[in-house]
């Protein structure tokens, strides 16, 4: 078990570095970087040591990125709480429901849907949950975009809305 457990560790590590790698050469095809001045390996070493340090960076609006993420990342918690609680709630009685009766109809319809979300594209289930929970379910209970309502009318100018 300890090797395992060492072999999984070397794996992260590496992981880890090659991802920062990858990071870095992102961040050095922006013209105006800082570490376009350096030679890749140290411009990579400090670009650790700055991450190890929790710099990420100045965002294109000019302020720290980590001012920017922790400015919306409440409503990320929020949203991944109510989402695990919703998991919660309807996931463990459907499967302990689906497989009490297998076989039953409910089974199968439990199935079939567990499989069609499943196979489906997340950003298509995204959009389709987006509009159910905001727009056809209780109105202005489930906010989305900027927790503001989408009920609002739209001017008739507009060709979409029409």
């Amino acid at each position: 078990m300890l090797i395992y457990a060492i072999r999984r560790l070397n794996l992260f590590i590496i992981t880890l570095l090659i991802l920062t790698l990858i990071g870095y050469n992102i961040v050095k095809l922006d013209p105006f970087s800082v570490f376009n001045q350096q030679d890749f390996w140290a411009g990579w070493l400090q670009y650790l040591r700055q991450l190890m340090q929790g710099d990420l960076g100045i965002s294109a609006d000019g302020l720290p990125v980590t001012q920017a993420l922790s400015e919306v990342f409440p409503a990320t918690m929020e949203l991944c709480f109510f989402a695990f609680l919703l998991a919660l709630i309807v996931g463990i009685p459907l499967g302990t429901l689906a497989g009490i009766r297998r076989g039953s109809p409910a089974d199968i319809v439990i199935s079939s849907i567990t499989l069609l979300t499943f196979s489906m594209p997340i950003f298509w289930m995204a959009i389709l949950m987006i509009m159910l929970f905001s727009l056809y379910l209780a109105g202005c209970r489930f906010p989305v975009a900027t927790t503001c309502c989408l009920r609002f009318q739209t001017p008739q100018a507009l060709p979409w809305s029409m």
